[in-house]
């Protein structure tokens, strides 16, 4: 067997190996964050955020087309899977081909030289693949497998390109070298993949600086001034960039928003095929060159019709309404996301804690939230900003996570090279005792080997790899110029990066094997077992650690969190959702498995945009009618966020007596003989103490509401409970908890965890599903966790409910059953919940059951308290803790219990506050209980529970 034909063998083999891994541990349905989204998209061919993905969409609608509902999401992520697969495989001939640049063709290798090759591409490939953030993204419905593919094509490509031209024998020099025909095809099919790929993710287009420097190395250098010629190089690959984008990709469409759509068509085509045909018969092969590369990029691109088609058929999800040339080129500038500032603008001045001192590189530049311009006064400078957060905790925190190792899955976790000592709240679950992956920063070193070999053997192509790698990395960084207090991780937008790097570790066994060899006279055994050892020390480490907790088999909480939550609305309900995650998940729902679609989803994050007001306002949805607004078109289009408005600071809402017909409602009445005629609705604003009042989504949703009310209550008004407290327009004095979702209802309360109807809540209930959240060994992330300890919450709130109406024993039988559907071993409660259960164990009269609840909240306090400092987050979320927990214990008569935890803080701060005992605590009491009875005064309350928003 030739080596060619030994060389294919082990790149099938590494195909094989990626896609067997990757299809064991793909989602079997939606994930969070944009999974939803895309899968829904692909199926019904609808239009998603800005700058869409039509030819991601595409294909998407090709694996999922045959498919009955339930399997369409499976097919989509099976599309993730197969490209990742074949990326590993391309990552493997990559790395071998890099090798042949010092090793000699591969023809003429012998078997020391294939043990050398063959093992840095299959350790390099692997550890690719099995790296954390590419394998993330490779089992989930999203564009980054299908971006990575097309930047592996095109870099193989580039390589075939420099083979072609070798083995063609061809003698033309500069320029006329490239519109050779062996050359030109190659340059001219990667020319239609840029553009095919601008329809998936624009990170693609970073690798047009490889293939440029790789061009160069292989024919100009030696023509040119070496270093003119390295310059011209990068303007001539700069230029090229900027003639796809933004050339193409967005100055087309401005020229068809000033000129019209027609004309601009017109043009293109006539630049393109007029340039095809003057280059052509005057022979002008440069030229023709040229023109042939921009039509097949213009012919790629022509995926993005398909956005502009399907939004003038207004689906479901038609996200910007990009159906006018104008809306498009908003859709395709991002527009609905602002401006982000590079070279120069306004920064934060320390002096006035506001964004308005003019500078160069700006890199504190917003004022979109008062948690940006927080985070921002923690920074001496923009350059300090730029340094120890933009690239060290937003890249390099993420490279080492790759690398070295990272300490948990929790937002914010810091790399390790080495097991790290955890708190006990990190390992109250197999998931969080999992989330720890360590190399021993194994392939950091390997990687770096490969470089400094690699610059040793062949500086030019080491070159084109770390320009690759720096331009993926940083020069990310440097373009987005990110704002701080990011939603989620964003690690997966690096993927490219880490690639490169990879191929670097690849390099770097290859190197190892090669001095063995050289040291040892070819001895063929010892390096097949260092390959081997090499082989178990990188990738099969990186495969051991990291797969349980990339393992997404038998993980359904996304779309069962979104079926929970469509299932506590009833019939026809309007429901405000808060962001991505309690979104997205309901969108896939409704438009790929049917599941719903009575419902009208108002996101409240898109809400502040005009066009999805005027959708909301004029579309219907899956035959639904359209939300009730008051506003005209033209008053939408010119809204601004202001301040609070006299006029409609109390709102008095109708109330039809027709409204008391339905059973649910009349249920809700305190006083069946007292039915309200009206509802009197104060509103205050977002954060009124700052002057902040309504952003056009809280105009919105007052309008919605007013006039939902005027026409007399038609439709069930709802809010996810997932929504912050600012974007509920004051209405909680009327929410009533119906699961995951508050229901305005007008019976005024004063319960601030909403009020609960428990037969309306039971039926709610019944449908619920909590697959896999009592079955050790399956992985959830710290996403699932804190969302799916909510439902704890919602459990022992109904059974304190059903406990005050006498109905002990069908509340110990809910919190029983709950139990045994969702375990503490598995999603772990956090203090809240735990607090939460103690307290209606306690309520059903298990006094067992709610100490055990509440010495697992105390623990929790303990931990916050460990290592933290005074001022610091940990210390003051343990005493909002404690004092919240000691004042149970004394409500539940437990002054003993409340003695020792005072105590015990006490101790551990050194605030001695804490520290009484249990007969003063009881006096105390007393005196209070009789101030309480004189008054008639609340019992004290649990300060209120942590933030659980979704983004």
């Amino acid at each position: 067997m030739n080596n060619q034909r030994q060389h294919q063998i082990i790149g099938g083999i590494v195909f094989l190996v990626s896609f067997i891994v990757y299809f064991l541990t793909m989602a079997p349905t939606a994930s969070f964050w944009d999974c939803g989204e895309f899968i829904a998209i692909s199926q019904g061919l609808q239009v998603s955020h800005p700058p869409g993905a039509p030819f991601y969409m595409l294909i998407g609608r090709m694996f999922s087309m045959f498919m009955s509902p339930e399997m369409v999401a499976w097919s989509v992520n099976l599309m993730s899977v197969l490209f990742a697969a074949a990326t590993t495989w391309l990552t493997y001939l990559i790395i071998v081909r890099l090798i042949e640049e010092w090793k000699g063709r591969l023809a003429n290798w012998d078997n020391s030289d294939k043990i050398a090759g063959f093992a840095g591409g299959v350790i390099g490939a692997l550890a690719f693949a099995w790296s954390d953030s590419n394998w993330f993204n490779s089992v989930e419905a999203e564009v980054y497998s299908m971006s990575m593919l097309f930047t592996a094509i095109v870099i193989w490509m580039t390589f075939k390109w420099v083979d072609d031209v070798r083995d063609s024998g061809d003698t033309a020099t500069g320029l006329a070298l490239l519109a050779s025909p062996t050359s030109a095809r190659w340059i001219a099919i990667m020319g239609y993949l840029y553009g095919l790929a601008s329809g998936i993710h624009l990170l693609n287009l970073l690798s047009i600086f490889f293939t440029g420097y790789i061009i160069y190395f292989e024919k100009f250098e030696k023509k040119s001034n070496q270093v003119a010629g390295f310059i011209v190089t990068g303007i001539i690959s700069s230029l090229c960039f900027f003639v796809i984008y933004p050339g193409v990709i967005q100055w087309f469409p401005v020229l068809a928003e000033s000129a019209g759509l027609a004309v601009a068509l017109i043009l293109a085509l006539a630049i393109c095929i007029g340039g095809l045909y003057w280059s052509q018969t005057t022979r002008h092969q440069l030229a023709n060159l040229f023109f042939m590369g921009l039509t097949l990029v213009m012919l790629g691109y022509s995926t993005y019709a398909l956005i502009f088609i399907r939004s003038a058929a207004n689906p479901p999800i038609d996200e910007n309404d990009p159906e006018t040339t104008e809306a498009f080129v908003k859709y395709l500038k991002r527009e609905q996301y602002g401006s982000t500032p590079l070279l120069s603008g306004k920064s934060y001045d320390a002096e006035t804690q506001m964004i308005d001192k003019e500078k160069l590189f700006p890199r504190r530049w917003s004022d979109q939230s008062p948690d940006h311009l927080a985070k921002y006064a923690e920074y001496n400078s923009d350059f300090s900003f730029f340094w120890d957060y933009q690239i060290r905790e937003m890249y390099v925190r993420y490279f080492m996570w790759n690398f070295v190792g990272r300490v948990s899955d929790k937002n914010g976790a810091e790399w390790t090279a080495l097991p790290t000592q955890r708190s006990e709240m990190d390992l109250r679950s197999w998931s969080e005792r999992e989330s720890q992956n360590v190399y021993y920063a194994l392939p950091l070193l390997l990687g770096l080997l490969g470089m400094f070999w690699h610059f040793n053997q062949d500086k030019k192509r080491a070159f084109a790899i770390g320009l690759l790698f720096f331009l993926t990395g940083i020069g990310i960084i440097l373009y987005l110029n990110q704002t701080p207090v990011q939603a989620r991780e964003r690690d997966y937008s690096f993927a490219a990066s880490f690639f490169a790097f990879c191929i670097w570790i690849g390099i770097g066994a290859t190197a190892i094997l090669e001095n063995l060899a050289q040291a040892t006279k070819r001895n063929l055994a010892l390096s097949g077992l260092v390959a081997v050892l090499l082989f178990a020390a990188v990738p099969g480490l990186m495969l051991q650690q990291n797969y349980n907790d990339h393992n997404r088999a038998n993980n359904y909480v996304a779309p069962e969190y979104a079926h929970n939550m469509l299932n506590s609305l009833a019939p026809n309900a309007i429901l405000f959702t808060n962001g991505d995650n309690d979104t997205f998940p309901l969108w896939y729902l409704q438009e790929v498995e049917n599941v719903r679609k009575d419902v009208r989803i108002v996101n409240l994050s898109l809400l502040n945009t005009d066009w999805y007001m005027k959708q909301l306002k004029n579309q219907k949805s899956n035959g639904q009618p359209v939300i009730p607004m008051s506003f005209s078109d033209e008053f939408i289009e010119q809204m601004e966020p202001g301040f609070l408005a006299e006029s409609i600071k109390q709102q008095r809402l109708p109330i039809p007596a027709s409204f008391w017909n339905d059973p649910e409602m009349s249920a809700a009445l305190v006083n069946p003989n007292n039915k309200p005629t009206e509802m009197l609705w104060e509103l205050t604003g977002r954060r009124p103490e700052e002057g902040l009042a309504l952003y056009n989504a809280d105009y919105a949703t007052v309008d919605i509401v007013k006039t939902n009310a005027e026409q007399g209550w038609k439709r069930p008004i709802y809010f996810a409970v997932t929504v912050s407290d600012d974007g509920y327009a004051d209405l909680q004095p009327y929410f009533h908890l119906e699961g995951l979702a508050y229901r305005v209802i007008p019976v005024r309360h004063e319960d601030p965890n909403g009020r609960i109807v428990a037969s309306t809540l039971q039926k709610r209930l019944n449908s619920f599903k909590f697959s896999g959240l009592n079955q050790s060994g399956i992985y959830f992330d710290q996403n699932i966790r804190q969302m799916t300890d909510n439902y704890r919450t919602l459990y022992a709130q109904f059974a304190e409910v059903l406990s005050k109406e006498g109905k002990k024993a069908e509340a110990q039988t809910l919190l029983s059953k709950f139990e045994q559907q969702m375990t503490a071993n598995v999603i772990p409660p956090d203090f809240y919940s735990g607090y939460r259960l103690g307290e209606a164990y306690n309520a059903v009269g298990n006094r067992a059951k709610a100490n055990h609840y509440f010495g697992g909240a105390e623990n929790i306090i303990t931990e916050l308290f460990k290592g933290s400092t005074l001022g610091s987050k940990g210390h003051d979320q343990g005493m909002q803790f404690g004092q919240g927990l000691i004042s149970a214990y004394i409500a539940m008569g437990d002054f003993n219990r409340a003695s020792a935890l005072g105590n015990k803080i006490a101790s551990i701060t050194g605030d001695n506050n804490f520290s009484t005992s249990a007969a003063e605590l009881k006096a105390q009491y007393e005196t209070f209980k009789m101030q309480q009875e004189s008054l008639n005064m609340p019992q004290p309350q649990l300060p209120a529970a942590p933030d659980t928003t979704l983004p």
